[in-house]
Parts: C-alpha cells; sequence; structure tokens
C-alpha cells in the first residue's frame, strides 16, 4: 500500500486523505464476530455482510471519484511497473480471423485499462486486511505507515 502512496502521490491530496480517514474509521469499527453472528443468524442486530460490501463499494465509487482522470498518469506508470508491463496494447495475432478484427484497432492491455480500479483495490484491501489486524494505520501528508 505504502508503494501505492509513493508512487501515485495520492498522499498529497488532502481531500484524498480525508476520505481515506473516514475508510479507515469505517473498517477499524468492522467487527468479524459479529458479522459472523449475523451471517448465521444468531444476532441479526449487528453488521450483515451484505452491508459491510455494500459500504465497502460506496468507498469505492467515492475513491474512483476523488481520483478522477488527474492521475492517470502516475497509476499507469505503477501498474507498468508492478506487473512488468511493457506495451500498452496487446499483441496482434498472427493471423486474423476475419477482416472486421484485422480493421480493428489494437485492444489496451486490461491491467492498465483498469489501473485506476487496481489501486483503489490495493487501497482498500490493504487497509481493510490492516485494520482487521486491529493494526493502525497513521497517515501524514507524505508518508503512509502501518
Amino acid at each position: 500500500m505504502k508503494k501505492v502512496f509513493q508512487a501515485t502521490a495520492l498522499d498529497e491530496n488532502s481531500s484524498f486523505l480525508e476520505l481515506f480517514e473516514r475508510y479507515q474509521a469505517f473498517v477499524r469499527e468492522v467487527n468479524e464476530k459479529d458479522l459472523q453472528k449475523n451471517w448465521t443468524n444468531i444476532d441479526r442486530d449487528v453488521i450483515s455482510p451484505i452491508y459491510l460490501i455494500d459500504e465497502l463499494a460506496k468507498f469505492a465509487s467515492e475513491f474512483k471519484t476523488q481520483v478522477g482522470q488527474s492521475y492517470n498518469p502516475a497509476i499507469e506508470a505503477f501498474i507498468k511497473k508492478e506487473f512488468q508491463i511493457e506495451e500498452d496494447v496487446k499483441k496482434a495475432e498472427d493471423k486474423p480471423k476475419s477482416k472486421a478484427k484485422a480493421n480493428a484497432k489494437p485492444k489496451r492491455n486490461k491491467l492498465l485499462e483498469k489501473g485506476t480500479d487496481i489501486v483503489i483495490g490495493i487501497l482498500i484491501g490493504a487497509s481493510f486486511n490492516i485494520a482487521m489486524k486491529k493494526e493502525v494505520l497513521k497517515m501524514r501528508k507524505h508518508k503512509v505507515r502501518a
């Protein structure tokens, strides 16, 4: 997660950090035993797994809005480095099966195409795991520490 912040400079975006702090506060309140109680119908008054997933999706959407297009070059550079991608487009097949495919535009690498989603997924997943371990993620502008 530290790599993501360093590579994208998201730790310099104060509104993104505020949203990330709200997310951290939310996930610190999640109790895995309560989730299990709800899932097995022992206690339906505690947080449900479905509610948790819905809230995570809302945060993901908010993160995506915050990141917007302005971070695409940094995110692409991060994805290329981490997944060792050298070309932005997939290599064409040796012989196209049809004339339409021969004239079609080359397809962009899906990892690069979905780079923002991947970065947000890394941030959400890694910080969720840190919270479940009861570790505290310390956020300061320009520095992230678990």
